[in-house]
């Protein structure tokens, strides 16, 4: 079973120069579940199944916007519910010696749960904003080497599948298809693991359709040039 966590710090945003709006904080705890199954064929060579659960959030905070037209400053409450999706995972891994073994793996999350983010605002109702994102893939390729008994390499090479139309793109996750290609090392003896990993994704634009009647100030928006940088580190210690 595994349990989720949402929440964060204040997030503020301006519309236009004359208006601004700011949710405060909001945490939500989630249980979810999920299950797994491995075959091993042979000494080298085994496959996985792995189903995760979707998970559903809900929000309070606090509302406020300054400067809303024909109104002025509001002070309220905000609520919003929001399901995470569930997917199917699936591996391969085949060990060509005793040093190193190649994992192949692809997963399909069910992104059309994220139907929409509709937050309803205390004295103002409910706030829609459809995303009708698709279902999609991922697909990973993993490399592992031993170098001693106590220092391995590992390379890898992810893509993402785009998953947000036009029509319900935003500036949340403005993102297109993803390529990740991450390199790392690890050091482990019998009583500890550390291992640190440095990866870069490569991020295609996304076109996002503004609604003027809904006080966007665009037709339409296009980001580009996008990336990221990841740096991720874990130790596990042996009692």
């Amino acid at each position: 079973m595994e349990c989720g966590r949402g929440g964060g710090s204040q997030l503020c945003g301006s519309g236009t120069a004359k208006k601004r709006v700011c949710f405060g904080r909001s945490a939500n705890w989630a249980l979810g579940w999920n299950a797994a199954a491995n075959y091993a064929f042979d000494a080298k060579n085994e496959i996985g199944l792995v189903y995760r659960s979707k998970v559903t959030h809900t929000m309070d905070a606090d509302f406020k916007a300054y400067g809303v037209y024909g109104i002025g400053d509001i002070f309220t409450k905000a609520h919003g519910k929001v399901t995470l999706p569930d997917s199917w995972a699936i591996g391969y891994n085949h060990k060509f010696d005793d040093r190193t073994r190649v994992e192949l793996n692809g997963t399909y999350t069910k992104w059309s749960t994220y139907d929409a983010l509709n937050i309803d605002i205390e004295g103002l109702g409910p706030q829609p904003s459809p995303k009708n994102w698709s279902n999609g893939w991922r697909y990973a390729l993993g490399v592992e080497h031993k170098l001693s008994d106590k220092y391995t390499i590992m390379g890898g090479y992810a893509y993402d599948e785009s998953v947000i139309p036009f029509d319900g793109a935003d500036f949340i996750v403005p993102t297109g298809a993803r390529r990740t290609y991450s390199l790392g090392f690890q050091y482990h003896d019998k009583k500890q693991t550390l291992a640190m990993t440095l990866g870069f994704i490569d991020i295609d634009g996304l076109s996002i359709k503004g609604h003027v009647a809904a006080g966007d100030t665009y037709d339409t928006a296009r980001s580009h040039d996008n990336y990221a940088k990841v740096v991720g580190i874990s130790y596990q210690r042996n009692f």
